[in-house]
């Protein structure tokens, strides 16, 4: 286990270095020679993720915007991603975001490239201690555990709830909606809400509180990203929508499915 992958990012609270700032979410699987991020991302690689049998990769959002608390993994019909999906069912998180692909520099990528199960956790307030989403962490964690066999399961055996929302898409910036002017950001969804594309999904307004112009989602889904801080400038995502996943994608993961579409 490693409790803290970039001691000096989390020392000056950051989510890049304050050494050379680079991203160690993006950088894997590093370069031996390469930047003080890249070399790290080498060492984790090379120590850490190429002798796993299943990752774990605990995340939360930023600082300025907020995401849901949710498992996610790749599912693209590989048998890595199929147990990934697997476990990811039974950490009992109220999401579940499995992605089609995964772009480069991702701890995840690093593990379906070597064919080993990867899972990552999401929550919102990013920099706070919030004793619930904490719990939740270690419960899932622990759910891996036990279905490695590496833990006994807890007497009487827990029952942990399979995902009531099953998310899937890739989580690129195709799928968030962009500012184009600066001013302060007005939310006027909320998280896991259903929006169809062209929902009016927030607005911007200048320092007079005169509008400058709404927001809309991109495409139909669940509002999986939301900007929480107040200012903005043109060109930032705001707003992130992720497709629910259909029924039937052509995946082992598809016997699945139980969830309702909400839309």
């Amino acid at each position: 286990m490693i409790p803290v992958a970039h001691e000096a990012a989390r020392r000056a609270d950051m989510r890049v270095s304050p050494e050379d700032g680079g991203n160690l979410a993006r950088s894997f699987p590093g370069r031996v020679h390469g930047s003080r991020t890249e070399q790290l991302a080498h060492l984790l690689t090379s120590e850490v993720l190429a002798h796993a049998d299943v990752i774990v990769d605990l995340h939360t959002s930023n600082s300025a915007a907020d995401m849901p608390l949710f498992v996610g993994c790749l599912d693209d019909g590989s048998p890595a991603a199929d147990e990934s999906v697997r476990l990811a069912f039974g950490l009992g998180m109220p999401m579940l975001w499995t992605h089609p692909r995964l772009g480069p520099g991702r701890t995840l990528t690093v593990a379906a490239e070597r064919g080993i199960p990867a899972l990552y956790v999401e929550s919102p307030l990013g920099g706070v201690l919030e004793r619930g989403y904490v719990d939740a962490y270690t419960d899932g964690v622990r759910a891996v555990l036990e279905a490695c066999g590496l833990v006994a399961a807890e007497t009487p055996p827990r029952t942990r709830p399979a995902p009531a929302l099953w998310v899937h898409g890739d989580g690129d910036t195709d799928a968030f909606s962009a500012v184009t002017s600066d001013g302060f950001f007005e939310r006027i969804v909320a998280l896991l809400d259903p929006v169809r594309r062209g929902d009016p999904v927030g607005r911007v307004i200048d320092v007079f509180g005169r509008e400058q112009e709404i927001v809309i989602a991109p495409i139909d889904g669940i509002v999986t990203t939301l900007q929480r801080a107040a200012a903005v400038v043109s060109g930032q995502p705001v707003v992130g929508v992720t497709p629910v996943r259909p029924g039937v994608l052509g995946l082992a993961s598809d016997d699945l499915v139980t969830t309702r579409n909400p839309l």
